[in-house]
């Protein structure tokens, strides 16, 4: 592929040297192709296109300002075009690994990137991987456990706050400290309710206004949160069967008094 001559005619097909961003091709040119004409070129390197006067293309100071290396006039970008393998850094949901890309790699080409924490997936720009600004939706970023989970349920909804006051109650060592509920150290959250999208898919199907998440009634003596184990339940409920329980703790006479009660409330 032959370059033209310095002052020759320019016309379509034409290959030209730039000082920065490699070579670049002619497509078209408007007039006869003379210094005081422009022309419409390609980047091999991008595949970005652009009109520019003859004249500038000539002397080579063209610019591709889609290209990661573009910054300003006469500096590069620090910043290397991305490829398969690579790892970037977020800002908060730790390294993700470059698994595909839609083009070349530009500020406005889609990455497709997996997090080495938590085998998420996920799509950006080049622009905001660079950045960090890739939201690695599964990271246990709720006391080390929770996680908002990919999906419609918005932190913003109303069953958020109480999935994370459950989360709280659980794995929070300050929180139940300072309410002396101690017996909380043991009891845990099912692995599908660490998906905030899972909580709030069981919230929404069963939640009844005013009432409140029980964990007792259905199977005594559980000390797991799940779909299995828990009911919505009035809290006049709620307050009897732990007043009961408190006694049945410290009286075993009151047992039975216990069974029977949960088994009205639920039935």
């Amino acid at each position: 592929m032959s370059k033209p001559l310095k002052y020759q005619l320019v016309k379509a097909g034409d290959v030209f040297s730039t000082d920065n961003y490699g070579d670049c091709k002619v497509t078209a040119v408007t007039g006869r192709g003379t210094t005081g004409d422009k022309a419409t070129i390609k980047f091999f390197d991008t595949g970005n296109t652009r009109d520019i006067r003859i004249g500038i293309l000539r002397s080579g100071a063209v610019l591709d300002k889609y290209s990661p290396l573009y910054k300003q006039p006469g500096k590069l970008h620090k910043y290397p075009l991305p490829k398969v393998g690579d790892i970037f850094s977020t800002n908060s949901g730790g390294d993700c690994e470059v698994i595909a890309f839609d083009g070349n790699g530009m500020s406005k080409n889609i990455i497709t990137v997996k997090f080495v924490n938590t085998d998420y997936v996920a799509t950006c720009r080049h622009s905001e991987l660079r950045q960090g600004k890739v939201r690695n939706r599964n990271n246990p970023s709720v006391f080390g456990v929770g996680y908002l989970g990919d999906g419609i349920h918005k932190a913003s909804d109303p069953a958020y706050d109480l999935w994370y006051a459950v989360m709280q109650r659980c794995y929070n060592s300050n929180y139940y400290n300072k309410h002396t509920e101690s017996s909380y150290s043991d009891v845990e959250v099912c692995k599908e309710w660490h998906n905030y999208q899972n909580f709030a898919d069981f919230y929404i199907s069963n939640y009844v206004d005013d009432y409140q998440l029980d964990k007792d009634l259905l199977n005594p003596g559980s000390k797991v949160y799940s779909p299995d184990n828990c009911l919505f339940v009035s809290r006049a409920i709620n307050n009897v069967e732990a007043a009961l329980r408190k006694l049945a703790s410290e009286d075993t006479s009151y047992i039975h008094l216990l069974e029977a009660f949960r088994l009205q409330a639920i039935t």
